[in-house]
């Protein structure tokens, strides 16, 4: 008690002002009564805090109700700290921009949902790793709780400083439900869910599905990074899923770069490049001066794709543009705009379709024309779903990965490459 006294008052004679306080209930024992940890924050030293984490509090509503008397707060982090009912936090400040909750295992969404309802209004990062009990039943109610929100980062890797056995099990039954729909907030930049897991293969439907279909009304994302695993799938079946929302995910979200054209870096390249075409032109080395820009256009910008809606391209940003021409586009016409204008294209070799077998199944001309279509260059731009061509394109996200699979968590996988050992190259006590 000596020493904390002393340093209360040698921070009021230096007139020092603090920024960031950190709070372990084991350290100090003695402000666990009440009232005492709101004297101390009343001091001049504490009034200027804007970030303040408490560590393994066991009273931790007489924390929050501390907290309050900070009017400059706009971070909090509760780590390893006993938060049952909602009562227990609902003194903290209404205006925080950023709330961590770690490794707290009685946290759980039943708590979490009123709380963002109440204090969510102007927060702009939720960090919410390592809570056993915490599911995800508060994203339907994400949007409308966190307008601003703009990151959300949860881990579901789960470890207790107690006990020492079975601490990696969830305690929720169920992370979500396909009945619970997720809803994200318009400012959302970043998005990191890591080992999802304790959901059946429908309700992940229903949470890849609320991003995909979220995309027109999520134009500041950049950052996708989710891991997740399904219950009760077989491999094929997860395969299926995993190659399905890979692939419909980067597709909608992806940022697909075209470098620019090197022949246009400079005026006096492209006069060079000019003038070696007029003297030796052959054919592919000076494409059409607007070919370029109309692939990028028709690439990136999802209002071009809408506005060309009558020559049924399709959606698929990472199609090659001339495969998706060729089989969407009519027959070209000499007073069609320029923009419409396809560039000559070389003939290509069609390629020769795989033999059947004697003893392959082909009774039926279905299964005959899928092959045929399975085993053509080209059926590979044709999506799987026939919903992928009304997908909206939001195509701003650098990082989208999206890994399912069924290991178990931990910090760190090990692969085959662990396991070998390196052999020394020659052998030095040698000699011929």
């Amino acid at each position: 008690m000596t020493d904390q006294t002393s340093l209360y008052a040698a921070l009021a004679d230096q007139n020092i002002r603090l920024l960031e306080w950190t709070w372990n209930a084991l350290l100090a024992a003695h402000l666990q009564v009440a009232d005492e940890l709101k004297t101390v924050h009343r001091k001049n030293a504490f009034q200027s805090l804007r970030s303040l984490t408490f560590v393994n509090s066991t009273d931790i509503k007489q924390s929050a109700e501390s907290s309050s008397v900070l009017p400059n707060m706009k971070i909090l982090t509760l780590r390893n700290c006993n938060i049952g009912e909602l009562g227990d936090i609902k003194s903290l400040p209404s205006d925080l921009e950023f709330l961590a909750v770690l490794n707290c295992q009685s946290f759980a969404s039943s708590t979490l949902t009123p709380l963002l309802a109440s204090h969510g209004a102007n927060l702009r990062n939720l960090v919410l790793n390592h809570n056993n009990s915490l599911n995800l039943a508060f994203l339907p109610n994400l949007a409308s709780s966190c307008p601003h929100l703009e990151k959300l980062h949860m881990d579901l890797r789960f470890y207790n400083t107690l006990v020492s056995s079975r601490d990696l099990e969830p305690h929720f039954d169920t992370l979500l439900t396909h009945e619970m729909l997720p809803t994200w907030p318009r400012s959302l930049q970043r998005l990191q869910l890591f080992h999802l897991r304790k959901w059946d293969m429908a309700a992940a439907d229903t949470f890849f599905s609320s991003l995909v279909d979220s995309a027109a009304e999520l134009p500041n994302l950049r950052y996708i990074d989710i891991k997740a695993s399904i219950n009760e799938s077989n491999w094929r079946d997860r395969i299926s899923f995993r190659n399905k929302w890979q692939t419909r995910m980067e597709r909608v979200f992806k940022r697909v770069i075209i470098p620019p054209d090197p022949r246009l870096r400079s005026i006096s390249v492209f006069m060079k490049h000019k003038h070696e075409f007029a003297n030796n032109p052959s054919p592919g080395t000076y494409p059409a001066t607007g070919s370029i820009r109309n692939e990028v256009k028709k690439r990136f910008t999802h209002v071009e794709i809408q506005s060309e809606a009558s020559t049924n391209i399709s959606s698929d940003s990472d199609a090659p543009l001339v495969s998706r021409l060729r089989s969407k586009r009519g027959p070209s016409h000499p007073d069609a705009p320029n923009s419409l204008q396809q560039t000559p294209r070389p003939s290509r070799r069609p390629k020769p379709k795989r033999k059947r077998n004697a003893d392959e199944d082909s009774s039926t001309e279905e299964d005959s024309a899928l092959e045929d279509l399975n085993n053509d260059e080209d059926s590979q731009l044709i999506p799987d779903d026939d919903d992928d061509e009304d997908l909206f394109i939001q195509g701003m996200c650098d990082v989208v990965r999206v890994a399912i699979d069924n290991l178990r968590p931990t910090e760190e996988h090990l692969n085959e490459s662990n396991f070998l050992d390196d052999e020394i190259s020659g052998d030095e006590d040698y000699q011929d």
